[in-house]
C-alpha cells in the first residue's frame, strides 16, 4: 500500500512537490502493472493532461492502491475498471461528462 501524505487531504495537485508525488506513484503503477493492464494504462495514460490536477486523479489512484484488495486490475476488463471510477468518482469530476474514456 502507498501512502500519499498531504495529497490525501487535497482536492487536486495544487504544488509541485503534489505533482512530483503523482507522478511517483504513477510510475509505480506503471511498473507494476504494466503487463497485466496496458490497456486500462493506455486510457489512463491518454487523460493524464488533463486528470492529473483533478479529482478523478484522485480516485484513480485510490481505486488502484488504496482499494487494491476491492478491485484487482487484472481480473478485471478496462471497461468494469471504467465502471468502477464511474461509480466512486462525484458527478461533478465526472471522466464520462467529458468523453475521454470513449476515446480509446
Amino acid at each position: 500500500m502507498l501512502r500519499f501524505g498531504a495529497y490525501e487531504h487535497d482536492k487536486g495537485a495544487k504544488t509541485s512537490l503534489q505533482v512530483i508525488r503523482i507522478m511517483q506513484v504513477w510510475n509505480r503503477i506503471v511498473l507494476h502493472n504494466l503487463y497485466r493492464n496496458h490497456m486500462i494504462l493506455t486510457t489512463m495514460y491518454k487523460t493524464y493532461t488533463f486528470i492529473y490536477y483533478s479529482q478523478i486523479w484522485r480516485n484513480i489512484i485510490l481505486l488502484y492502491c488504496i482499494n487494491y484488495e476491492v478491485i484487482r486490475p487484472h481480473k478485471y476488463t478496462t471497461l468494469q475498471v471504467i465502471k468502477e471510477i464511474w461509480n466512486t468518482s462525484s458527478k461533478e469530476t465526472n471522466p464520462f461528462d467529458y468523453g475521454l474514456f470513449l476515446s480509446t
